[in-house]
């Protein structure tokens, strides 16, 4: 191993909103609490979809 050296790591395009699907759907508790955390906004449900309000 050599100290100091550095490898680029290159990370493609990531779908957030795919993630975030799945985050809610298989995600743990802690998980699922972390990423609502993350929203800005008042999260409303209505006739079966949900909105984020800011």
């Amino acid at each position: 191993m050599l100290l100091g050296k550095r490898e680029k790591i290159v990370i493609g395009d990531i779908d957030i909103r795919n993630y975030a699907k799945y985050i809610l759907k298989e995600g743990e508790d802690i998980e699922r609490r972390e990423l609502l955390g993350c929203l800005n906004g008042q999260i409303r449900l209505k006739n079966k979809e949900i909105t984020i309000v800011q």
